[in-house]
C-alpha cells in the first residue's frame, strides 16, 4: 500500500513437462472480500471453476483433472507459452497498475535547478531540438555508467538527483534522467517499461483480468509531431544509439 511498495502478483503454471509430470492440478486463490486480486486464466480454462464468497474472503478454485503435459524441449518456448497460467494482481488492469506507477513516480522527472543547469550545458550552441535531443542522450549513455541499483523505494526508479550524485544507474533510472533533461529543455517525453525477449514471457502480458508488471527493463519514449511516428530512447549504454531499438527489445 505504500508508493514504493513491489506491486504483488502471482504466476502459477497449469499442467508440466513430460520429464516432470502432474497428473491433477489446483490453484486456490483467497483474499479478502474489500482487497480481491485480479485473477485470469490464460493460454486455457480450468475443467473446473468456483467463485465464491466465504467467510469475509473471495475464495476462487480452479482445478484441472487431466493438466496438459508437453514435452520437454531444449529449446522450446517458456512454459508460461506452452500451458495454462494462473495469473493473479493486485492490479485489475493495466489501466489501474498505468494509474499507480505515474502517481508513484510523479515528480521525478520534474527538473529541478541542477537538472536545468546540467540541460543548459549541454545543449549550449545547439540551435536544432534534434541536436539539443542527441547532446542530452548521449551524456546519459555515455557518461552516466550503467549499474543495477536497488531503489531505496524498491520497486521504483532512483531519481536523477541520485545518478548525478553517483554518476551511475540502471536502465529505468537512466530513462527518468533522461526525460527530466528533456523536460528542461521543453521537450516532453515518457517512461516506458518493457519485457524483454530475455524475460520471453508474452503471454503474461495478455491478461484481459489481471495485470501483471513482469517487466525487466525501462526506456523512455519520444511522441512523433503532426502525426509521425514517436522515437524510443533507450540510453541504457554506450552502445544504445537514438534509432533501431536493441536486439533484446524485440520479441
Amino acid at each position: 500500500g505504500r508508493r514504493g511498495d513491489p506491486p504483488f502478483y502471482f504466476i502459477d503454471y497449469v499442467g508440466s513437462t513430460s520429464t516432470r509430470p502432474v497428473l491433477f492440478n489446483e490453484v486456490i486463490v483467497e483474499a479478502p472480500e474489500d482487497s480481491q486480486l485480479g485473477i485470469d486464466v490464460i493460454n486455457g480454462k480450468p475443467e473446473r471453476a468456483e467463485d465464491k464468497i466465504e467467510k469475509g474472503n473471495r475464495v476462487v478454485r480452479y482445478t484441472w483433472d487431466n493438466p496438459p503435459i508437453v514435452a520437454d524441449e531444449p529449446l522450446s518456448p517458456s512454459q508460461t507459452e506452452l500451458t495454462p497460467l494462473v495469473v493473479g494482481s493486485t492490479f485489475r488492469s493495466w489501466d489501474d497498475f498505468r494509474k499507480w506507477y505515474q502517481t508513484a513516480i510523479e515528480g521525478m522527472t520534474n527538473p529541478d535547478d541542477q537538472v536545468k543547469q546540467l540541460a543548459a550545458d549541454l545543449t549550449k550552441g545547439k540551435k536544432t531540438e534534434k541536436e539539443k535531443l542527441n547532446a542530452l542522450f548521449n551524456y546519459v549513455a555515455d557518461d552516466i555508467r550503467y549499474v543495477n541499483y536497488t531503489s531505496g523505494e524498491f520497486w521504483l526508479p532512483n531519481r536523477p538527483q541520485q545518478l548525478l550524485a553517483r554518476r551511475q544507474g540502471d536502465c529505468d533510472d537512466k530513462a527518468i534522467l533522461l526525460i527530466a533533461l528533456l523536460k528542461a529543455i521543453g521537450v516532453e517525453a515518457s517512461p516506458v517499461l518493457v519485457q524483454t525477449r530475455y524475460t520471453a514471457m508474452p503471454s503474461v502480458l495478455m491478461g484481459t483480468k489481471a495485470a501483471v508488471p513482469f517487466f525487466d527493463h525501462g526506456i523512455a519514449y519520444l511522441p512523433g509531431k503532426n502525426g509521425a511516428p514517436g522515437t524510443w530512447l533507450d540510453a541504457t549504454s554506450p552502445q544504445s544509439r537514438i534509432g533501431p531499438l536493441p536486439s533484446i527489445l524485440i520479441s
